[in-house]
């Protein structure tokens, strides 16, 4: 269904990155492993109740173990069929590291909201800015890239409006999803997954952690059916890196809850200008995070962690705007909204943030 256009070399020749890789397909391998023990965490604490206490419990309470474990089976069912093209052994005792684990859990969360017909309101919040931006400063066919693609909803979508896309994403994890759900799933809600099997706090009914998510709402192909002619790829690699070579490929750069993933903002707004050409449109919508911004972690030396911790740059939005006009671009568009990003719609939480939608071009 889409082209994996290119990949980063160190994706393709690093034993470092081969290595990565094969630490991520093995987290999905290890998921019910890692699932099953959490599952008996919670149910040991539960048998372990004073009797007079136990006492006072539903009885259903007391079986919502089984029902969960046998969520945590059909997950892994899903995953198992994703990664069944990939040979990692595993054993009886788990192997990957807690950080490949959490990403595993999230990675269900990012599947409700980019694939399942719950995730609608949030794509709705998040998308729909995006594409009317689109619809206004950009032509039919014009070339969009998208950094930090995800599950390649985003894509899809842009494609669907009329464009031509290519997607960036970093993250393995993300990758094996999306290039499952958009190359293998030809039906509407042909897969059954269970994503909030994690989210033991601010539940309603104990069986909201369990109910079914059907995916996808829509195919690939299904969306992208009004475009005549679509075109849409993927790019696996570190943005900056991928594109270090490019100057002026294309006619809009979509950045979509990501440039504050960078910790060092400068360098994503320096390669999105040199992608762009002369005219060309950057359109943003997203928060500012910034993800590499840890000073418990800065500040320990002892601990071992990721250079970028060290490097992280935080600037308000209004020295960010200033930063991106040093480049040389026009502000076209501003607007604040207010958007959900991967909520249990069923939960007593939510996470939402007051983002920036921004339009600019290349002068």
């Amino acid at each position: 269904m889409f082209e994996d256009s290119r990949q980063d070399s160190a994706f393709a020749q690093d034993p470092e990155e081969t290595q990565h890789f094969e630490d991520c397909v093995l987290a999905f391998k290890e998921y019910s492993m890692d699932m099953m023990g959490e599952v008996a965490r919670r149910e040991k604490h539960m048998n372990s109740l004073p009797v007079e206490h136990k006492a006072k419990l539903k009885s259903e309470t007391l079986r919502k173990f089984e029902g969960l474990k046998t969520c945590v089976r059909a997950n892994q069912e899903f995953f198992e069929q994703m990664i069944s093209q990939y040979r990692v052994s595993t054993g009886s005792v788990m192997k990957s590291e807690p950080h490949h684990m959490s990403k595993v859990r999230l990675v269900l969360h990012q599947i409700a909201r980019e694939w399942s017909e719950e995730g609608n309101e949030e794509r709705s919040q998040c998308f729909d800015p995006i594409l009317e931006q689109l619809k206004k400063h950009c032509s039919p066919k014009d070339k969009v890239l998208c950094p930090g693609a995800g599950l390649g909803r985003l894509p899809v979508e842009i494609v669907g409006a009329g464009y031509a896309c290519e997607g960036n994403e970093f993250s393995y994890h993300m990758l094996l999803v999306s290039d499952f759900i958009m190359n293998k799933l030809n039906e509407e809600n042909e897969k059954v997954i269970h994503p909030w099997l994690d989210g033991v706090t601010n539940v309603y009914r104990s069986e909201d952690l369990t109910r079914p998510v059907k995916i996808p709402d829509r195919t690939t192909r299904q969306i992208m059916t009004n475009n005549e002619e679509p075109l849409l790829s993927m790019c696996a690699g570190e943005f900056i890196q991928s594109y270090k070579n490019d100057r002026n490929t294309h006619d809009c750069v979509v950045t979509c809850f990501f440039i504050d993933t960078a910790a060092n903002v400068f360098k994503y707004i320096e390669t999105i200008h040199a992608v762009l050409k002369p005219g060309g449109k950057w359109i943003n919508h997203g928060p500012l995070m910034w993800h590499w911004y840890a000073p418990g972690f800065t500040s320990n030396p002892d601990v071992k962690q990721e250079a970028r911790y060290d490097e992280s740059v935080e600037l308000s939005y209004d020295e960010l705007k200033a930063v991106i006009e040093s480049y040389g671009f026009k502000f076209l568009h501003e607007s604040k909204k207010t958007c959900n990003y991967s909520s249990n719609i069923k939960s007593m939480m939510s996470t939402v943030y007051n983002t920036v939608l921004f339009t600019c071009t290349k002068e």
